[in-house]
């Protein structure tokens, strides 16, 4: 049907798309018009269209949309009558000419392709089938917590047909019972593959959503769009790796699962209804998958259809197209499937259907046509076998073969075969040729299906039946199993950017290129990917191997034979030995990225591991990045659930295990298991009496079926005591515990979602106050319960989604208050700022929501911060400073949000992930805030350090930096509140806060906003934004003064500079225009007689002096440097042409320290260095630096002038060599951390210190010197490398060795930079 795409060419340069070919279809023909599918199949070449009216009707709403067309083109492509000639003879030459009546025979039958749901007409014998599967549905709709329906069955079952062309028709038309309006829905049928999550996107947006799209947001579905959503050959979820299946899952589960609505309507309704469609030899497959356990508990199993319900499948659409099928035919169809006496259809249909199809097409409809194409076992074959004679005649039957067994995703044996899609482009290239041919010949019998993007064999029939296909791939399953699995190596380094530790070497090598150019291959290449990857490698071998032949000619050159021949053995064993630790390095390194997103701390040590054996840029950086990572200590002993408090420095925890473990600290922090209590059954609840080292537990009792609750002393970890026997509380089991700040009440919540109150004013003999609180939730984990700081309201997990409170001002006479809508089916935790002024609650559902509590007797609710529907929040707790709040999941993952501002909260980093499985029920902060303790239903208890050096007290855009010159302050400018943050940098591995925000007034988010330090000794702060410059007294830096009245200019500010002795500043406005003051007199600036032209009303947004004071660089949005002579600043003057090369908005300039050289950075993504040395003739000096992938902000050096810092919006700062600025280099990978754009970056003026500063409302300090990040590192991660995890991660051959032992990985050696 090459026509067919000619016509989708007309309207447009681009293909039109079946969809919009569809739709236009529709608004001329209604009803008549062709659907998306149909029309796919058209454009494939799969199927010719059963009449003529729904072609004509997509030929004239292609006309509708064509504009000009030639006039060949009106009298052919856009002509009914044309495509009327051309659709008779498609029929005769596929033998579908006209029969006795003159009409052409009508197909009624789908052949290897199952039925779709155009084709639900000439869909029978699954009627009562399609009312259980309805009947189930309505059931999950109805039900309060929704669900998926999984649709299991064997291949050749009809799964696929009984959805599309039964369920959705049955659904388009009745709806569901309890609610019609989903007859109205659209549905959606899709496949996986290996893209599930493009697949789903695409499915959610109507097809419109990019390829990088899929990720995130596209794969989340819009409340105001319900549909009806059919995942088919759900089994090709195995073709993806583990996380795109957990991500594909979980989506699937969000849309499946009921939406909470407002408080008088209840629980609403799903975002869709989701039904799977899976093989049921993938069923242990499925089991392994945790999220799925819900859906596989009740399947629904879909029976073979049974001799009766066969029969009416065959005769009824021959009935209603005029065809007569007899008895006969039927009969031997039932025998040849071995039905008997009622029996099923055990997997045979759609060899019945491609039977019934090839005597459709050839004629009558008899036992003697039946037996001429090979009758029910040989049809496939005899199909296969005629396309194979034509595909020897053509010479291309190797060609095909091979083709089709890449389209088979080869298991590890023939019950794990499944579909594998192809894109067509890889397949067929752009000039055609053999294969091009093969798929022509395979497409026209129907064995193989080409989409518009994509080539499948149409059904695993093919593959089951024909000997040739099945012994091609019996016999080389192995091999066939292997070039898969190189294929999905040389997908992982291409999406890791093709790092050269990842790809193969020696006998690998070998071993991949035999079984990509061997017989498991076949005459068709592999994938571009996969070529390029094992090119890369066969490179990489090649360098290796001159490497070792230079080495064996210098021993050969300088020893004797005899010598030479002892060297050359011992060199054989060395290298030898060195390509075992290559091959156990470039595995370590492989195991920590891989690690990486689910348990960082491991791979962390992996990385320290990799460097301990072969220090590289990249591993440098890597563990740079460690220093603003959260890492964690796994606190190990407990067996089940496992909860855990601080308590001083010590961490209390109990278990499901019948035990409660005390952690004490070493000098160093790190926690070590120093004593264990027995108790009487599962702790339930703990909980620290503030100021004072005591913990309360309590236990469910398995001997008295009460729970207890008791009171220990921790004061010393080694030997804690008990402060009272048992108390029995009741027989309802305690779910959350808390302690008022000022340590007198206890309040308990039980399962029956009862709060009650003691006065533990002496902590040895608690005081029931007689207090019932009902209505808080009956199931709370670690933070169900808080009292607010001045102790006078209590909060809690309320029941059907509320947030409970109570005034407590009388503890014995408490008032309820009003309850909050928590947003949720139910609410799980809730916590409290230490000012008392933020409430922050979390349940199911992915429910998070914070109120103002500045009035506790009217709450404003203010943000509604967006977490995963798929995962509940099971703890919270804010830290000691109130900045950060710590959201536990039900996904194992604990979520940090900087709540600096908390009406827009924002993720801080990304997720702490762990490994549990399990979700995390308790968390809660330490004294200092610098570690997070979390329990998890693994036992596990995990301290994190969290990085001091991440600073989060500004709320808003970081968008500029300045270190006053003995490196001991940071001013941080703040964009969204016009402010600007003082921080002591002293001590950098522990910044502190110095008094409060300085404002800058004016608009908020006014441009140009600048801050650096001026005068002598660094004690005048100069700060711009809009038109207004402001400068401060830093003589008392934790109590600034403005000094003297603002500075304002005719024009808006764009960037600024101090000249180094303090004496002079240059402001560049938004005119063009540099303009120079003096600052002698800091209190009262004044202006010099003299400006700096540039291009009229193009912003000057950078500026920078040199160090020696006597250049001036400018440059903004004319895409130009321009160098200045700043000798005499009253007299100052153009130095020199403008400098070019930058192709946009230049945004960055900084000078090296011996002022020789200058860098620029812009929005074309480059940074650009230039010598000026002579600035009257200054030039660019080597290649544009260009590692990032996003604009750059501002560029620094280092102190000693080696290393450039350069800041990205793609969330990085790049590190690069200088020192031979001819040929600087990229100094490992960029620095992460950050997790939106970084607009500024700066060097400390001494030391090793860089700060960076975004928009995700963070600063981030680094150290250079990688010996201080490996011992936060260690310190961080004690016992994390076990010997168990070095066995399974770094090589079961190697002595354990872990790299925090080793003196010399901690020793002091000091470099600003290693490389």
């Amino acid at each position: 049907m090459g026509y067919l795409d000619a016509l989708r060419r007309v309207p447009g340069s681009r293909p039109a798309s079946a969809r919009a070919l569809a739709e236009w279809a529709a608004q001329i023909g209604g009803a008549e018009a062709p659907s998306r599918p149909t029309i796919s199949r058209w454009l494939s070449g799969a199927t010719l269209p059963t009449g003529f009216r729904p072609l004509e009707l997509m030929v004239l709403g292609v006309r509708e949309r064509s504009r000009n067309p030639s006039r060949q083109v009106r009298e052919t492509l856009l002509r009914p009558a044309w495509w009327r000639d051309a659709y008779d003879r498609a029929l005769r030459e596929s033998g579908r000419g006209n029969g006795a009546d003159g009409h052409a025979t009508q197909l009624i039958y789908q052949g290897l392709e199952p039925f779709a749901r155009d084709d639900a007409e000439r869909f029978f014998g699954r009627d009562r089938d399609i009312e259980a599967v309805r009947a189930r549905l309505e059931g999950l709709y109805q039900s309060s917590t929704g669900g998926i329906l999984l649709v299991l069955g064997q291949s050749g079952i009809g799964k696929s047909s009984l959805l599309a062309a039964g369920l959705l028709p049955a659904l388009a038309q009745h709806g569901l019972s309890p609610d019609t309006t989903v007859a109205e829905w659209p549905a959606e049928v899709i496949t996986p593959g290996p893209e599930p999550l493009l697949a789903l996107a695409e499915a959610l947006h109507d097809g419109d959503v990019a390829p990088a799209g899929a990720e995130g947001a596209a794969v989340r579905p819009t409340p105001e769009r319900q549909m009806i959503l059919v995942v088919d050959q759900f089994e090709e979820i195995f073709q993806a790796d583990q996380e795109v299946r957990h991500q594909f899952v979980t989506a699937l589960l969000d849309m499946a699962t009921p939406r909470a609505t407002d408080a008088a309507a209840g629980a609403g309704h799903a975002a869709a209804i989701v039904v799977l469609a899976c093989r049921n030899e993938f069923y242990p497959d499925l089991r392994k998958m945790p999220s799925l356990k819900p859906v596989l508990d009740a399947p629904f199993n879909l029976d073979p259809l049974t001799g009766e319900a066969l029969t009416e499948a065959i005769k009824e659409p021959a009935r209603r197209a005029g065809i007569t099928v007899g008895n006969d035919l039927v009969n031997r169809l039932l025998a040849d499937a071995g039905v008997s006496n009622g029996g099923m259809i055990e997997g045979k249909l759609p060899l019945i259907s491609h039977v019934l199809r090839l005597m459709n097409q050839s004629g009558p409809m008899t036992v003697r046509a039946y037996d001429r194409v090979g009758g029910l076992d040989g049809a496939v074959a005899h199909t296969a076998t005629q396309a194979w004679e034509r595909l020897q005649a053509a010479g291309v039957g190797e060609t095909a073969l091979a083709l089709l067994v890449r389209m088979v995703r080869v298991g590890d044996h023939p019950g794990q075969d499944t579909h594998q899609r192809l894109s067509r482009h890889e397949v067929v290239p752009p000039a055609g040729g053999p294969t091009a041919h093969a798929l022509d010949v395979l497409a026209a019998a129907r064995l193989v299906t080409v989409g518009e993007t994509t080539v499948q064999i149409t059904h695993e029939a093919l593959w089951r039946e024909w000997p040739l296909l099945r012994d091609a791939i019996d016999s080389e399953r192995t091999d066939h199993v292997r070039r898969q699995a190189i294929e999905r190596s040389a997908r992982l380094w291409d999406e890791a950017g093709r790092p050269d530790e990842q790809l193969h070497r020696g006998t690998l090598l070998t071993d991949a290129h035999r079984v990509t150019t061997g017989p498991a291959s076949g005459a068709v290449s592999g994938t571009r990917i996969t070529r390029e990857f094992l090119a890369a490698a066969d490179a990489q071998e090649h360098r290796f191997a001159r490497r070792r032949w230079r080495l064996r000619v210098a021993a050969v050159s300088v020893v004797t034979v005899i010598v030479a021949l002892a060297v050359f053995a011992g060199h054989q064993a060395v290298t030898r030995y060195q390509s075992q630790q290559r091959a156990i390095l470039a595995e370590v390194k492989a195991q920590a990225k891989a690690l990486q997103p689910t348990d960082p701390s491991l791979a962390a040590q992996l990385y320290l591991t990799a460097y301990q054996r072969q220090p590289d840029p990249a591993l440098y950086t890597t563990l740079l990045d460690t220093q603003n990572q959260p890492l964690a200590h796994p606190l190990r002993g407990h067996r089940g659930v496992a909860r855990a408090v601080i308590a001083g420095s010590a961490v209390v925890s109990g278990s499901d295990d019948d035990t409660i473990r005390v952690w004490g600290a070493d000098r160093a922090g790190t926690h070590h298991p120093t004593s264990t209590l027995p108790v009487t059954g599962p702790v339930t609840g703990l909980a620290v009496v503030p100021a004072r080292p005591i913990v309360i537990s309590s236990v469910d009792n398995a001997k008295s079926r009460q729970s207890v609750l008791q009171a220990w002393s921790v004061a010393d970890p080694a030997r804690p005591t008990a402060l009272t026997p048992e108390l029995p509380s009741g027989p309802a089991e305690i779910s959350a515990l808390t302690v008022s700040p000022d340590g007198r009440l206890l309040i308990a919540m039980d399962e029956d979602g009862v709060a009650r109150l003691w006065n533990i004013t002496d902590p040895t003999q608690p005081v029931d106050l007689g207090a019932r609180l009902p209505g808080a939730s009956t199931q709370a984990y670690g933070s169900g319960l808080v009292v607010s700081p001045d102790g006078t309201t209590l909060t809690a997990a309320g029941d059907e989604g509320t947030v409970a409170r109570w005034n407590i001002a009388d503890p014995a006479r408490p008032v309820a208050l009003p309850p909050l809508d928590g947003g949720t089916p139910r609410t799980q935790a809730v916590a409290v700022s230490p000012d008392g002024k933020i409430l922050a609650a979390g349940g199911v559902a992915g429910a998070l929501r914070l109120w103002d509590t500045s009035d506790p007797a009217r709450p404003q609710p203010i943000a509604q911060p967006p977490v995963d529907r798929a995962s509940s929040i099971l703890a919270t707790a804010i830290s000691p400073d109130g900045t950060i709040l710590a959201a536990a999941s039900s996904d194992s993952s604990v979520t940090l949000w900087n709540i600096a501002d908390p009406t827009d909260p924002i993720p801080l980093g990304q997720p702490l992930r762990t490994d549990s499985g399990r979700g995390i029920g308790s968390v809660q902060f330490s004294p200092d805030g610098n570690k997070l303790i979390a329990g998890s239903g693994d036992g596990i208890i995990r301290v994190w350090s969290l990085p001091e050096t991440r600073l989060t007290a500004s709320s808003g855009t970081a968008v500029d930096l300045a270190f006053r010159d003995n490196g001991g302050m940071l001013a941080v400018g703040n964009l969204d509140n016009n402010s600007i943050y003082l921080w002591d940098t002293t001590d950098p591995s522990s910044p502190a806060r110095m008094g409060p925000p300085l404002s800058q007034g004016g608009a908020l988010r006014a441009r140009g906003f600048n801050v650096d330090f001026a005068g002598r000794d660094d004690n005048v702060l100069v700060s711009s934004a809009g038109r207004t410059i402001r400068l401060w007294s830093m003589r008392d830096p934790r109590q600034p003064t403005q000094l003297g009245p603002d500075l304002v200019l005719p024009v808006e500010v764009g960037g600024q500079a101090i000249s180094p002795d303090g004496r002079t500043l240059a402001v560049g406005g938004a005119d063009g225009v540099t303009r120079l003051f003096e600052l002698t007199d800091p209190t009262r600036p004044t202006p010099l007689n003299v400006s700096l032209p540039g291009t009229p009303d193009e912003i000057v947004a950078s500026l920078a002096f040199s160090p020696d004071g006597r250049t001036l660089a400018t440059a903004g949005h004319d895409h130009q440097v321009r160098l200045w002579d700043t000798s005499d600043p009253a007299r100052a003057h153009a130095a020199g042409a403008p400098l070019v090369g930058h192709t946009d908005n230049i945004y960055g300039l900084a000078f090296s320290p011996d002022s020789m050289r200058l860098a620029s950075a812009g929005y074309d993504h480059t940074v650009r260095i230039w010598d000026t040395s002579d600035p009257a003739s200054a030039r660019a000096l080597g290649p544009p630096l260009t590692e990032q992938s996003n604009v750059l902000g501002e560029a620094s050096w280092s102190p000693d002038g080696a290393t450039l810092a350069a800041a990205s919006h793609d969330s990085t700062v790049a590190l690069w060599n200088v020192a031979r600025p001819t040929r600087p280099a990229a100094i490992g990978n960029p620095l992460t951390g950050h997790t939106d754009n970084v607009y500024s970056a700066e060097f400390a003026p001494t030391g090793s210190l860089l700060a960076s500063g975004a928009r995700d409302q963070t600063v981030l300090l680094r150290n250079l010197d990688v010996h201080a990040a490996i011992r936060q590192l260690c310190a961080a991660t004690p016992d994390t490398l076990t010997p168990q995890a070095w066995d399974a991660y770094v090589s079961p051959d190697e002595s354990y060795d872990p790299p925090c032992a080793d003196p010399a990985v901690l020793g002091d050696q000091r470099s600003s930079a290693a490389w």
